[in-house]
C-alpha cells in the first residue's frame, strides 16, 4: 500500500484454532501485519509503526460469524494506537475532515465483519461487552469481547480475501502501535458463529500461533518477519548491523571512518579527511600531490610516441607538450618531415632560400 509516498510493507501471521464443535471455520486465524507511515493533512507524521488486522478463516461461504468473546490478548496492558479523529475501540469514520490516512489504515478498531477494502468504516453496529473496558481503553481487557450489534445487519458474513489460505474469511479487527515491536503470538479467545437466522450457533476457541505465510519484500527468500533487512535483499553486505537500504556505505563496514564523505570501499586514503583520491597512483593523494595538480596528465609527443611526464621530463627528450590533463589515448603524435643536411630552413625541401642562408653565412667560422 502506498500513499503520499509513504511506503506500506505486509506479510501474513496464522494462528491455531482448536475446533469445539462442528463448525465450518478451518481452525486458523491470520494476521496481515503492515509497517504504515500515515501524514495529517499538512504533511506532519501522523502515525509510523505497526498495523496488524485479524481474520478468521473459513472454508464455506454460507459461514456468518456474529461475536468474538473471552479474548485475552498477550499484551494485556498495552496502549494500541488511536487515531485524534476517532478515539474508539468502535469503528468510527466520520468522514470529511475527520477522515485522515491514520484514521483510515492506521487507527485501532474492532469489527464482526466490514473490512471494507482497509478502509475503517463508519459505526457498523458492532458493540462492546462490558469486560472490554468501554470504547476509550488502552487495549482490550481480560476475557474481553464484542460482537454484532444489529442482527439486521448481518456484518460478519464470510468475504473473499487474500489474507486467508482458502481465500474466504471474516476480518474482526485491527491493533496498531508506533514503532516496529508488535507481536500478538499466543493470544486467546473465542468465536461464535453460525449460518445464518435460524441455524445452530458455533463455538471455537482459537490461539495464535505463529506464522506461516510472510512476505518477501526483498525477495532474498528470507519472510520479513524473521528478515534481520527486509528491505535489502544483500542482507547488510559489509556486516556493519546497518541494512543496505538505509546504510550511506553499504559496502564499507567502517562506514567512512575519515568523515570525508566518500565511502571506504572506494576511499583511496580510508582514514585521511582530507584525501580520497590517488589519481597519478604515487601513493600521495591528489589534494597533497603538487606534481599531480601541476603537472601529471600532461601528454608528451616525441616524434611519433607519447607518454604522460613533466614538462622537465617532456623538454628533457624533445618533446613536445599538448593539453593539460589529458592522457595520451587522445592522441595521434605526429612524427615531424625528415629532413637532411642541405635543408637548412627545415621545410623539407632544398631550395633558393636555404642556398641564400649558405651564402650569408660565408666567410670565416665564428
Amino acid at each position: 500500500m502506498n500513499f503520499n509516498n509513504k511506503i506500506v510493507s505486509a506479510f501474513c501471521i496464522t494462528a491455531t484454532i482448536a475446533v469445539t464443535t462442528n463448525a465450518e471455520f478451518t481452525g486458523s486465524v491470520f494476521m496481515d501485519v503492515k509497517t504504515i507511515k500515515a501524514v495529517d493533512d499538512f504533511g506532519a507524521e501522523d502515525f509510523n509503526g505497526t498495523v496488524v488486522d485479524l481474520w478468521a478463516e473459513s472454508d464455506d461461504s454460507d459461514d456468518v460469524l456474529l461475536n468474538v468473546h473471552d479474548f485475552n490478548d498477550i499484551n494485556l496492558g498495552l496502549t494500541y494506537y488511536q487515531c485524534s479523529t476517532s478515539v474508539s475501540w468502535l469503528p468510527g469514520n466520520l468522514g470529511g475532515i475527520f477522515e485522515t490516512q491514520a484514521l483510515l489504515y492506521a487507527d485501532s478498531y474492532v469489527s464482526i465483519g466490514g473490512y471494507n477494502g482497509g478502509l475503517q468504516p463508519n459505526n457498523n453496529g458492532i458493540g462492546l461487552d462490558p469486560s472490554f473496558g468501554g470504547s476509550e481503553a488502552a487495549g482490550p481487557q481480560a476475557n474481553a469481547g464484542w460482537y454484532n450489534g444489529n442482527p439486521s445487519n448481518i456484518s460478519g458474513l464470510v468475504e473473499l480475501t487474500e489474507h486467508t489460505t482458502t481465500g474466504l474469511g471474516v476480518f474482526i479487527g485491527r491493533f496498531s502501535i508506533q514503532g516496529s515491536d508488535l507481536d500478538m503470538a499466543g493470544g486467546t479467545g473465542v468465536l461464535t458463529y453460525n449460518q445464518g437466522s435460524g441455524t445452530p450457533g458455533y463455538q471455537i476457541d482459537f490461539t495464535i500461533d505463529g506464522c506461516i505465510a510472510c512476505n518477501d519484500s526483498d525477495g532474498d527468500g528470507y519472510p520479513d518477519n524473521q528478515d534481520e533487512c527486509p528491505y535489502d535483499s544483500e542482507n547488510d553486505a559489509d556486516g556493519d548491523g546497518i541494512c543496505g537500504d538505509v546504510d550511506t556505505c553499504p559496502y564499507d563496514s567502517e562506514n567512512d571512518a575519515d568523515g570525508d564523505g566518500i565511502c571506504g570501499d572506494v576511499d583511496a586514503f580510508p582514514y585521511n579527511p582530507n584525501e580520497w583520491a590517488d589519481s597519478d597512483e604515487d601513493g600521495i593523494g591528489d589534494n597533497q600531490d603538487n606534481y599531480f595538480e601541476n603537472y601529471t596528465h600532461f601528454a608528451c609527443c616525441v616524434t611519433s610516441s607519447c607518454f604522460v611526464g613533466t614538462d622537465v621530463q617532456c623538454t628533457a627528450v624533445g618533446g613536445t607538450w599538448i593539453i593539460e590533463n589529458e592522457s595520451c589515448d587522445d592522441y595521434d603524435c605526429v612524427a615531424p618531415p625528415e629532413t637532411c643536411d642541405a635543408d637548412l630552413d627545415g621545410d623539407g625541401e632544398v631550395k633558393v632560400a636555404d642556398l641564400l642562408l649558405l651564402i650569408g653565412a660565408w666567410g670565416v667560422c665564428p
